[in-house]
């Protein structure tokens, strides 16, 4: 068997009218035939690296040697632990649920540049972040958005991000937008001395990311947000191995990234973790109160966001989907406080404008920080009680 340091392990969750060990016996017969034959073949270099037949989980090794990431990249080590290997394996359901990566392999991978960790330490907070989305339309011009967001953030937020249709359209360049963005954050910092960050939405084509994230960079845009569901990986990856830019990178789409057909799948956890390596800071995943995943998905992607990988920085998860002051503690609860929580109609949609329901977030969860609960808080604020009245409380899952 192949030392665990010279191999990548991937584990797949086998299902269907084939069962596990069927599917680890036939990788053996067929690894062990090839190589008699000395035929060139991707079953003549993997091996079963264990068996869970409890789990239906199927550990292989690759040998390093099938992958080059310095100069091709994670699409091919990608194809090759997916494609190729649902090729071979065509009877049963398969899920790619986990890979293990050795410590000298993740040097190719430059990781998150702030992290957790840098991520509160730009915005100078401890504890869980408030983040929105903005809104925006033809009729918005950038400096009127800005002064929107100027408005939330003075108002508690910590973070906000554009929305995922807006990136360089005439309505909003994004030299404008970035330079309109960072005079009100600018603003914010000497009218109160809070950090807050803005991140501007570079989505685009492969060969023009760095452009427009030069463009935004330089115009003051502190934060950057791709969206991978329709960049795919090599955006980012060209994103961070080709641009020089100091400022986090806020990466969205995981969910539609993830590949799903019929009988093949690569689970979500596995494109957030990808996307870590490859240097995402900020991560998104859905709230616990969006009810879309379960409780045990979102706390396995949270996992692969921060857990010990070499000297790979941990991300930051950025919950979205139905975060209303009503649904924090549920949030804060289930996953603990490094995480953004991202809102948009809790803000836009209050009854008393878009202050007063940055407010009640606010409100919602410093009281939650202080111990004293959001119904309890609800009682003596007005902007939260408006809130609970018009969104509900969810209670902790479980």
């Amino acid at each position: 068997m192949t030392s665990k340091m010279e191999s990548l392990v991937a584990i797949y969750h086998v299902a269907g009218e084939v069962s596990v060990d069927k599917v680890a016996d036939f990788i053996s017969s067929t690894s062990s035939t090839t190589r008699n034959e000395q035929t060139v073949g991707l079953t003549s270099k993997v091996r079963v690296s264990f068996l869970d037949k409890e789990n239906s989980l199927l550990g292989i090794e690759y040998p390093l040697e099938l992958f080059d990431p310095e100069s091709i990249g994670v699409p091919q080590l990608i194809s090759t632990i997916t494609t190729n290997f649902f090729e071979v394996i065509k009877a049963a359901s398969i899920e790619l649920v986990d890979i293990r990566l050795p410590e000298g392999f993740l040097k190719y991978f430059p990781g998150p540049r702030f992290g957790i960790e840098g991520i509160k330490k730009a915005v100078a907070s401890k504890g869980p972040l408030l983040g929105v989305v903005m809104r925006t339309s033809p009729d918005t011009l950038p400096a009127a958005q800005a002064r929107i967001f100027y408005e939330i953030a003075t108002s508690g937020i910590d973070i906000g991000m554009d929305p995922q249709y807006l990136t360089n359209q005439e309505f909003s360049p994004i030299e404008a937008r970035a330079s309109h963005f960072a005079d009100m954050i600018d603003r914010v910092r000497g009218e109160t001395g809070r950090k807050i960050v803005y991140a501007i939405n570079i989505t685009s084509r492969c060969d023009k990311i760095l452009e427009l994230a030069e463009r935004a960079v330089d115009n003051g845009a502190t934060a950057l947000e791709i969206d991978i569901s329709s960049t795919g990986f090599s955006a980012l990856e060209t994103l961070i191995r080709n641009g020089e830019f100091n400022v986090p990178i806020y990466v969205t789409g995981v969910y539609g990234a993830s590949f799903v057909t019929l009988r093949r799948s690569v689970a979500g956890k596995i494109i957030a973790f990808i996307v870590r390596l490859l240097g995402g800071d900020i991560i998104a995943r859905s709230s616990v109160s969006r009810n879309n995943y379960s409780v045990d998905e979102l706390k396995e992607i949270d996992t692969m966001l921060k857990r010990k990988e070499g000297d790979i920085l941990p991300a930051m998860p950025a919950a979205y989907g139905k975060i209303f002051p009503g649904s924090l503690e549920a949030n804060i609860l289930t996953f603990g406080q490094d995480q953004i929580l991202v809102a948009d109609e809790a803000i836009f949609s209050h009854p008393w404008g878009v202050q007063a329901g940055a407010r009640a977030l606010r409100e919602a969860m410093d009281a939650i920080m202080r111990g004293e609960g959001v119904l309890m808080a609800a009682q003596t604020h007005d902007e939260l009680k408006q809130a609970i009245e018009k969104w509900g409380y969810i209670p902790s899952p479980g």
